[in-house]
């Protein structure tokens, strides 16, 4: 679309062998490779990430753990902005190890997480809480699609104006 950034989306899963929600990850997937054989995206990447990521632990100071974490907070830090919220979806809680006795501080993650942006920014992500309603992946990727169709339109529209010369 002219004038604008690319438009591409990053996809959160915990895995990519799913023991529950395979045929909810193929249609996602089926619905992405169409948005972007249409040129409504310029492209997507699939990220696996767990179930929860520790906020303290030897692992999180990995490249791989500081980047789960820098993500999150990426989502929270526009969830502030955009006056919405993340919770319960990435929630922040003590746990125990059945086998240590220890205590961490650990954020879970969402079953699947779609973020959206135009060249860097993060422009919006789901799931998220939105005036007490839940905002889901696919709600999300719908209005997504929605939205860059109509812009489509528009542009396509506006380079396909007649000029019609004046009279002075």
């Amino acid at each position: 679309m002219k004038g604008e950034q690319d438009a591409t989306l990053d996809i959160f899963v915990r895995s990519l062998a799913p023991t529950t929600g395979l045929e909810r990850q193929r249609a996602l997937v089926s619905q992405l490779d169409r948005m972007e054989s249409e040129g409504l995206i310029d492209g997507y990447d699939v990220h696996v990430w767990g179930d929860a990521v520790s906020v303290d632990s030897a692992l999180a100071e990995t490249a791989t753990g500081r980047g789960v974490r820098s993500q999150v907070a990426g989502f929270q830090q526009w969830a502030l902005a955009e006056n919405v919220s993340v919770q319960p979806f990435f929630d922040r809680k003590e746990q125990s190890s059945s086998i240590t006795g220890d205590e961490q501080t650990v954020i879970t993650l969402p079953e699947i997480t779609v973020a959206e942006y135009e060249g860097a920014e993060l422009v919006g992500m789901a799931p998220h809480q939105s005036a007490g309603e839940t905002v889901s992946v696919q709600n999300y990727l719908d209005d997504v699609e929605m939205r860059r169709t109509r812009a489509l339109a528009e542009d396509d529209g506006a380079s396909h104006q007649l000029r019609v010369p004046s009279d002075d």
